[in-house]
C-alpha cells in the first residue's frame, strides 16, 4: 500500500505569466521582454557592474531586487543572448516596470565576405565532437542557489468496494478520504549554498547549506494514512497468517518483517533530532543529476546534438555573447526527431553556449499503456546556458522541467489468508476498482552565483555536512530570503498556501 502510493504521488506543474504584484515596497519587480512583441523573456542575465552580482529572470521574464540592497552609483546590465545587452542606472530602475530589449541578430551572408557561412548540421556535429576540451572542470567552490518543486494534479481518484469481510472498513470511509485529498498538491525546496568540485568527478562533488526554505504539502508519509487504517490489522497476524496484494492474476506476499523493520528505522530517525533538518543525499542527488544532463551525455535528452539525420536545422544569424561571436541555429523534428527549438553555438570552439527546447507539437516520450496501468511523458522542456571561465565553459544555469500522466484503473484486493496443507484459507478480503489518473510535472531551476578555483587540498579538507538545516513553511515568504540572491518565483508559487487534512477525522491516528 506504502509503495503504491509513493508511486502515484508524482509531482505536476503548470508555469503561468503573471502581472506585477508587489507586497513589499523596497521591493522592485521588473519584467523582461521582447521590444517588438512583447514576449517576456526568460532567464535573462541581470548584473549589478559595480558588486558583480546578479541574478536570472524567471521563466516568466520576472526579476526582484530589494532597494535597500543597491549602490545608488551602480548600473544594471541586461543580457539576452540574440538581443542588445541594455544598461540601466539605479535611478532610473526605480520608476520602471519593466525592461524592453531589443533584438540583435548577425545577417551571417553578409558578414561571411570570403565565404559562405558552414551548414548548420555540420556546426552541430563539431558540438559534440568538442565536447570534451570544451567542458572540462576544475576544482572550485561555486555558490549555487537551486529551486526544486514539485506539483500534482488529480483528473481522477475514485474506488468502488467489490468485495468486502473487513468490518473496520466500508465505501463511505473510502469516500471520505479521498473527498479530504486536494485536488492539487504543491510543494518546493530552495536552497541556497556552496558545491565544492575536484576535477571532473561528480562521485566527489560536496555541498554546504547557507539557508533552505521548503514547503511539503501533503507529505507521502501523512497520504500513508491510507495504510495506517490497516496496521492495527497487520499487527494482529498470527504465524501461520500473512496478507497479500493482488491484482487480476498478479500477486505479492506483503512482508511483515520488512514493515516492521522499516517502521522502527522511521522511529530512530525521528528520535534523533532531525525535525529542523534535511539530509544531504536528496539535494545531492538532484544536483547531480543536474549536472550530468549539463554535461550534454544523455544522447535521448540531447537527441538533437547525436541524432543529426532525424532534425531539420537552420541557421538564422549570429550574435554576440561576452565578446565571442554566436551562430544562432534553429532545429525541429524532419526524421523522427522529438525537440524543437533554439541553440547558440560559439563560432570559434563551437561549444553550446544556450540552447532553449521542448517536445515539438504532437511529439511526446514513453508512451506505455498496459493492463489497465498507464505512464505517459507528455511535456518536456529546457533553457540552459554555460558561461566561459578561462578555457572552458561552465553551467551558469539551468532551468529543467518534465510532465508525466499515470493512470490505474484495476480491480485490486488486499487479502488475509491462513496457511494450510493443500490450499490456503482465505480469512479476510478487501477487493477494490481503483481509478487513478493523475499529472505531474517536476521542474529544477539551478542557478550558479559565482566561481572561485580552489586548491585540491582545500576541496579534500572540507568537511560535508551530513544533515542541513532547514525553514519549513506554508507558503513562499520574501522576508525569509532578504539579503539572499535568488530567483523570482511565479505568481503561483507565491500564492500558493499549504493545506490541511484532518486525518482524526477520517478515521486516522
Amino acid at each position: 500500500m506504502k509503495k503504491l502510493t509513493a508511486l502515484l504521488v508524482l509531482l505536476f506543474f503548470v508555469t503561468q505569466l503573471w502581472s506585477q504584484e508587489s507586497t513589499n515596497d523596497s521591493l522592485l519587480k521588473i519584467l523582461v521582454q521582447d521590444q517588438k512583441t512583447m514576449e517576456p523573456l526568460p532567464y535573462a542575465n541581470i548584473l549589478f557592474l559595480q558588486q558583480q552580482k546578479g541574478t536570472i529572470s524567471n521563466e516568466s521574464g520576472w526579476f526582484a531586487i530589494s532597494l535597500a540592497e543597491l549602490n545608488k552609483g551602480d548600473t544594471l546590465s541586461v543580457q539576452y543572448l540574440g538581443y542588445k545587452t541594455k544598461k540601466i542606472s539605479i535611478l532610473e530602475l526605480k520608476s520602471l516596470k519593466m525592461i524592453d530589449l531589443e533584438e540583435d541578430l548577425i545577417n551571417l551572408s553578409e558578414a561571411w565576405v570570403y565565404g559562405n557561412p558552414p551548414k548548420a548540421k555540420d556546426i552541430i556535429r563539431k558540438v559534440i565532437e568538442n565536447s570534451e576540451k570544451n567542458y572540462t572542470s576544475i576544482s572550485a567552490k561555486r555558490q549555487v542557489f537551486i529551486r526544486n518543486r514539485q506539483n500534482t494534479d488529480f483528473k481522477d481518484f475514485s474506488s468502488d468496494i467489490k468485495r468486502n469481510s473487513i468490518s473496520e472498513i466500508d465505501q463511505q470511509q473510502i469516500d471520505r478520504i479521498l473527498h479530504k485529498i486536494p485536488k492539487h498538491i504543491s510543494s518546493f525546496t530552495d536552497f541556497l549554498g556552496h558545491t565544492y568540485s575536484h576535477q571532473n568527478s561528480l562521485d566527489s562533488l560536496k555541498i554546504s547549506s547557507q539557508k533552505i526554505v521548503s514547503l511539503k504539502d501533503i507529505e507521502i508519509d501523512e497520504l500513508d494514512q491510507f495504510g495506517k487504517i490497516f496496521e492495527a490489522m497487520f499487527k494482529e497476524t498470527d504465524e501461520e497468517e500473512y496478507w497479500k496484494v493482488k491484482s487480476g492474476i498478479f500477486g505479492e506476499k506483503i512482508d511483515m518483517e520488512e514493515e516492521t523493520s522499516s517502521d522502527s528505522t522511521e522511529h530512530k530517525i525521528d528520535e534523533v533530532n532531525h525535525d529542523n533538518q534535511m539530509n544531504k543525499g536528496g539535494i545531492k542527488w538532484n544536483l547531480k543529476s543536474q549536472l550530468q544532463y549539463a554535461s550534454l551525455k544523455d544522447e535521448k535528452q540531447w537527441e538533437f546534438l547525436y541524432k543529426t539525420g532525424k532534425y531539420k536545422y537552420e541557421l538564422v544569424g549570429g550574435t554576440k555573447v561576452n565578446g565571442e561571436d554566436v551562430f544562432i541555429i534553429d532545429f525541429k523534428p524532419s526524421g523522427g526527431g522529438k525537440f524543437v527549438g533554439r541553440v547558440y553555438v560559439s563560432t570559434s570552439t563551437y561549444a553550446l553556449i544556450k540552447a532553449d527546447y521542448k517536445y515539438a507539437d504532437g511529439k511526446d516520450g514513453r508512451d506505455i499503456q498496459l493492463l489497465g496501468i498507464g505512464y505517459h511523458e507528455n511535456k518536456y522542456r529546457t533553457s540552459i546556458y554555460y558561461e566561459k571561465i578561462g578555457e572552458s565553459y561552465q553551467l551558469k544555469y539551468l532551468s529543467h522541467s518534465q510532465a508525466i500522466g499515470m493512470s490505474f484503473n484495476r480491480k485490486v484486493a488486499l487479502i488475509k489468508k491462513k496457511k494450510r496443507w493443500l490450499i490456503d484459507k482465505t480469512l479476510l478480503e478487501l477487493k477494490v476498482k481503483l481509478n487513478i489518473d493523475v499529472e505531474t510535472e517536476e521542474i529544477t531551476e539551478l542557478l550558479f552565483l559565482s566561481n572561485d578555483a580552489i586548491p585540491s587540498e582545500d576541496f579534500v579538507k572540507f568537511e560535508e555536512p551530513e544533515w542541513m538545516d532547514v525553514i519549513y513553511v506554508d507558503h513562499f515568504s520574501d522576508d525569509l530570503w532578504k539579503g539572499y540572491p535568488i530567483i523570482e518565483p511565479t505568481k503561483k508559487m507565491r500564492e500558493y498556501q499549504k493545506q490541511e487534512v484532518n486525518w482524526s477525522e477520517l478515521g486516522g491516528e
